[in-house]
């Protein structure tokens, strides 16, 4: 099954013929209309393509970045009323947990130290200008080696 035409190759998919044309053009592979064959590696590209139009990666069973788990219990509680009868209530407990990759975290940590050293770094420099400047315009020769 080397090559296929392009209505086979829909049929296959389950997806309509116009718009497996337009994700052929999209990709940048020629096709003339549904009659024409297409070949492995022209479907190899048609993917690719897709996978990185939709958002993954190279590998195609990567892990996702975060997970979110969601748990529900019900369960009965009987109170007793003021007229002696017990009274029967139900109650449900949702849950909802997210786990986050452990690379994911580290990563924006350390970007968020990043730009508050780059901020603090960058206000201690202009106060040090500042007072450099304040000296009348004759810096002195211990105040320019503290700059550095």
């Amino acid at each position: 099954m080397a090559e296929v035409t392009v209505s086979q190759f829909a049929e296959v998919l389950k997806v309509p013929v116009d718009r497996l044309l337009v994700q052929l053009d999209q990709a940048g592979i020629k096709v003339d209309g549904p009659d024409a064959r297409i070949s492995d590696d022209a479907k190899l590209e048609l993917l690719t393509h897709l996978r990185r139009s939709h958002g993954s990666g190279d590998d195609g069973d990567a892990a996702p970045r975060k997970i979110t788990l969601k748990r529900k219990t019900q369960s009965e509680l009987k109170l007793a009323s003021v007229q002696g009868r017990a009274r029967t209530v139900n109650v449900e407990v949702r849950q909802k947990k997210t786990y986050i990759k452990r690379d994911v975290l580290e990563e924006q940590a350390r970007h968020h130290q990043d730009e508050t050293l780059f901020s603090s770094s960058s206000i201690a420099l202009g106060a040090r200008v500042r007072a450099l400047n304040g000296l009348d315009g004759v810096p002195s020769i211990i105040s320019l080696m503290y700059v550095r």
